[in-house]
């Protein structure tokens, strides 16, 4: 499985006559997909030095895995990966073990996953973290997620490859869209960006992908009835398949071929296409996809030539074919060639291959959930071993009560003080393990209404943001939409609108803000465990990039923002963190100074820290907004100098996220003239 092209999912789709649907099929092997794997290789500055000996040790490894089911050639191999300088090599190895151990369902795919993530950040791998989350995605899809949970996948790996401006990452994320809303029949989809990679991103893709694009585009134009648009995609896909000289794909495509031809009435050349599909298929191993065409060809000498004589001899040959192919696509061929001579009006050949089809789906049926009987079997073998532990634990409890009874009629003399002692000891243990309950119980207690303490709090907390949400939001929301409403009413003039725009604008940027503070209040309870990326970040880029995304509504107040620029600071925090600090300062400095003020940001050094300070000339803060300014409690919207609305939980996610990353946030105010809020964070060596 190749790090990109592994995620490729080559879909080999065939067509039998008068199907409803496209049956998928994959021509892959494991030793396929490495030669894939070591082509991407092959494109890193040292990836080539490398090829040879990780083609051969992974090959090994994987043999050695299957035959006898030991990870000893795989940790090797691991061991050596951690010895190579190029850091980038060493995580591509990482995430391709990932994902061999998560085709050979081995539980230990997800803690190579996060080594390879650790040694990625540890050495600011920007390629290995993506190569990495395409392998997370390609696990987590094996898992069987649903469609929106895998679409958010590739919306994050997509959402990281353009943070670092990777524009081959870009590429992959685009090529798994294509084939995720392929697989849903969501082919308007599907199709827009798949143009889109072809167009735009093809120099990033190997020839397997292209071809697989390329095949997709016509399946689809093939479902929409466009023929002549699919056999033009199926000439593509040929033409990439033979300069690879993949046999399998040629074979493919001229089945997809010669089905559009049939569809479009021309059987001649629908014939020279499928017999193409059968002696390419089979040349290339791809025995089902001969079996689909053969049957198709049966089909058109029954249906369309009336040669009932050459369509039982290809229906016979189908049968035979399939057997060497996937199981499942066997009880396809059957079941497509009985239901032919029914087409034909040929019922006792049809009833004869029917009862066929029968008795080959429930023969077959058995093997196709082997796994799912393993997984029983395991399931019941370990239920049944801890059954057995108990009766043998039972067993001797038994045992142990005969010796004490013989043990009492032998020592009969000195049983009473026997006696005597025991009842002690368990009224003494008795009375012990009384008080120990009673002492659990009391904690349990405890821990139950601090648990529902803190859950009342939690929904005080959640009324009072929605019920902010519902004040701030509802007026400005309206607002916009008169104005939208006037504008179709044509009760207000193109230049009208225009001379509005600006201001429209910023509500919706100040919506926005609102917008995001609380969904990251709204994620911080629900992931409150997860881990930070802590890693070096410019304090002095985030600054500038905050400036700039609120250059419009300062401009609009008249507010002169002012930072210095001298020299670059790091700071060890979480990027995206410190950002949203940052980014809640400024929004409340912009918010809370009247038009025509001053907001001034400074970065300065202090001993091993880095002071980051936010002044504004504003109103100031009360005496009674000041005491729970970084808490939740008691918490109430305040509308800006200009009636800017706000959910009031800025300021703690920034206090919050400050301190998560081992800083501190203070801050001073003097009603009427201003404030200052500092940020403190350790100063990064770069």
């Amino acid at each position: 499985m190749s790090i990109s092209a592994k995620y490729t999912y080559r879909i080999i789709l065939l067509f039998a006559i008068n199907m409803a649907s496209i049956l998928p099929c994959n021509a892959g092997s494991y030793e396929y997909s490495l030669d894939n794997f070591i082509e991407e290789l092959s494109n890193y500055p040292n990836g080539a030095g490398y090829k040879d000996y990780i083609r051969n040790s992974l090959l090994s490894a994987h043999e050695y895995y299957v035959e006898k089911k030991s990870k000893k050639k795989y940790e090797n191999l691991l061991r050596s990966a951690d010895s190579i300088s190029d850091k980038n090599i060493t995580v591509l190895i990482y995430a391709r073990i990932a994902g061999d151990y998560a085709d050979l369902s081995d539980a230990e795919c997800f803690s190579i996953l996060e080594k390879g993530f650790a040694i990625a950040r540890k050495y600011n791998s920007i390629e290995g973290k993506l190569q990495l989350l395409q392998v997370k995605s390609y696990i987590k899809t094996k898992q069987k997620l649903s469609f929106s949970e895998r679409l958010f996948l590739i919306e994050e790996l997509l959402q990281e490859a353009t943070k670092y401006k990777n524009n081959k990452s870009i590429a992959i994320a685009i090529k798994e869209k294509v084939f995720l809303f392929y697989s849903y029949e969501k082919l308007d989809s599907s199709v827009y960006y798949a143009k889109i990679a072809l167009t735009k991103h093809i120099n990033f893709y190997n020839t397997n992908t292209i071809i697989g694009l390329n095949n997709v585009i016509g399946l689809i134009e093939n479902k929409r009835k466009n023929y002549r648009e699919a056999i033009e995609y199926y000439n593509k896909t040929i033409q990439y398949a033979i300069e690879k000289k993949d046999t399998a794909w040629i074979g493919i495509a001229s089945g997809n071929k010669g089905m559009s031809y049939y569809y479009m009435g021309m059987y001649d050349s629908a014939l020279v296409n499928l017999h193409a599909d059968i002696a390419y298929s089979i040349l290339g191993k791809e025995y089902s996809s001969a079996a689909m065409a053969m049957t198709a060809i049966g089909s058109l000498y029954i249906n369309k030539f009336n040669v009932p004589d050459s369509s039982e001899k290809y229906f016979d040959l189908a049968k035979a074919t399939s057997w060497k192919g996937r199981q499942d696509d066997i009880i396809v061929v059957y079941d497509k060639i009985h239901k032919e001579y029914a087409t034909a009006k040929k019922y006792d050949l049809a009833y004869k291959y029917y009862q066929e089809y029968i008795a080959i789906k429930d023969s077959l049926s058995p093997i196709l959930i082997k796994e799912q009987l393993k997984d029983f079997q395991k399931k019941f073998e370990l239920d049944k071993k801890d059954n057995e532990i108990v009766l043998l634990e039972k067993d001797n409890e038994l045992q142990k009560k005969k010796t004490l009874q013989i043990r009492i009629i032998v020592a009969a003399l000195s049983i009473i003080l026997g006696l005597l002692t025991v009842i002690l000891v368990i009224v003494y243990d008795i009375k012990e393990k009384n008080k120990e309950n009673a002492r659990q119980i009391g904690e349990q207690k405890n821990v139950l209404k601090k648990q529902a303490d803190e859950l009342t709090v939690l929904n005080n907390i959640k009324d009072k943001i929605f019920s902010i949400l519902a004040h701030d939001m509802r007026s400005p929301i309206a607002a916009l939409k008169s104005t939208f409403d006037l504008l179709d009413a044509q009760l207000i003039s193109e230049a009208e609108f225009k001379a509005m725009r600006e201001r429209i604008s910023s509500q919706l940027f100040n919506l926005n803000i609102v917008l995001d503070n609380l969904l990251l209040w709204s994620k911080s309870q629900i992931e409150e465990g997860d881990k930070k990326n802590v890693a070096a970040a410019n304090i002095t880029e985030i600054i500038m990039r905050n400036i700039k995304l609120f250059e419009l509504p300062a401009n609009e107040k008249q507010l002169n923002v002012l930072f210095e620029r001298t020299n670059d600071y790091f700071v060890m925090a979480d990027f995206n963190q410190i950002d949203i600090a940052i980014r809640n300062l400024l929004s409340n400095a912009i918010k809370f100074t009247l038009s025509g003020g001053n907001i001034t940001i400074t970065a300065i050094q202090k001993n091993n820290n880095i002071e980051i300070a936010v002044t504004d000339t504003g109103t100031g803060i009360s005496e009674k907004l000041r005491k729970n300014l970084f808490t939740l409690k008691n918490k109430q919207s305040t509308a800006g100098t200009e009636g800017e609305s706000g959910t009031g939980i800025g300021l703690w996610l920034c206090k919050s996220f400050v301190e998560q990353n081992q800083g501190t946030l203070t801050f001073k105010t003097e009603m009427g003239f201003g404030s200052t809020f500092y940020i403190t964070l350790l100063q990064a060596n770069v």
